[in-house]
């Protein structure tokens, strides 16, 4: 990839239109962000910690608190209450990966525009506000989609991370030894997220997990079924006979099964038992009823 198609921030050629002048105080860029909606948090001054507790839900807009702001504070961007996403293109240097082991790829820069270019080839991705980190990376902030359940994520891609809902994204200003983050572009000028970029970063929906075809029996598998229960009604020992015939009858009911042969069938197992035929009738009607079946003289009407 030449540089006209891999450009990045201070490379010649590069617009580097900045309403955000980098000689500006870290105050100056408190308002800038928070008038385009950007929520912000103090950061401990020379680092990239919070300097206050539940800082996502305190990230505000509201001037009045940024004029507390505490001095020499940088400046955190809550990514979430903002409707952001930040690609964080590190330059960490390492070993490079063998996938992305070819010429041009030097850093988590080079890889997201690989990326980019692949799938948004009529688009630059500097078109959208970008900050340049001050160990020479580069965060670009995205508009997500409302609704949007994308969190943070470590390892997009090599040297490539996500802030995102859960998350901020240290802003200009901010100021660390090595450096200092610096815009580049219009912080009201956001590219929205696209959506092969949002594919790849939501969370996936667990799959729906289908319950496995069930084949009905087969004649023999019925048939085999029924001899069972009758064989156990006929063999049902003195003082069981009646409930044996009832669950025996029953089962058969639930499946649709108490038809006219297997009823008459029920009732001859019984009394092979010892059960008079009067009796198991009036058992296997009651076993039937909740399926409405309907036992006269030992078959279903």
């Amino acid at each position: 990839m030449t540089a006209e198609e891999n450009p990045r921030v201070g490379t010649p050629g590069v617009s580097q239109q900045n309403p955000l002048n980098t000689t500006n105080s870290t105050r100056d860029w408190l308002y800038a962000l928070a008038i385009h909606g950007f929520h912000l948090l103090p950061l401990i001054p020379g680092e990239k910690r919070p300097a206050v507790t539940d800082w996502e839900k305190r990230a505000t807009v509201d001037p009045a608190q940024l004029d507390r702001w505490p001095a020499g504070a940088g400046v955190g961007i809550a990514c979430g209450p903002s409707g952001l996403v930040v690609v964080d293109c590190d330059n960490h240097g390492g070993t490079t990966p063998k996938e992305w082991d070819r010429p041009g790829i030097r850093d988590g820069v080079d890889v997201f525009a690989d990326v980019w270019s692949r799938h948004s080839p009529n688009v630059s991705m500097f078109d959208t506000f970008t900050v340049t980190t001050p160990s020479g990376g580069l965060h670009l902030y995205f508009r997500a989609p409302v609704g949007s359940r994308i969190r943070n994520r470590t390892g997009v891609e090599w040297q490539v991370d996500v802030r995102a809902r859960g998350g901020y994204a240290c802003g200009p200003g901010t100021n660390l030894k090595q450096g200092t983050y610096t815009p580049a572009g219009d912080p009201g000028k956001l590219l929205p997220l696209p959506q092969w970029l949002h594919d790849m970063l939501a969370p996936q929906e667990p799959a729906q997990r289908r319950p496995m075809p069930v084949a009905p029996p087969t004649r023999s598998q019925v048939e085999r079924r029924v001899r069972g229960l009758i064989r156990t009604v006929a063999e049902a020992p003195e003082g069981q006979r009646n409930s044996t015939l009832n669950w025996a009858a029953w089962q058969l009911a639930q499946d649709g099964l108490l038809a006219q042969e297997y009823a008459q069938a029920l009732i001859s197992a019984a009394e092979t038992a010892g059960l008079p035929q009067a009796e198991a009738i009036r058992t296997i009607r009651s076993a039937a009823a909740p399926r409405g079946a309907d036992v006269r003289g030992g078959a279903a009407a």
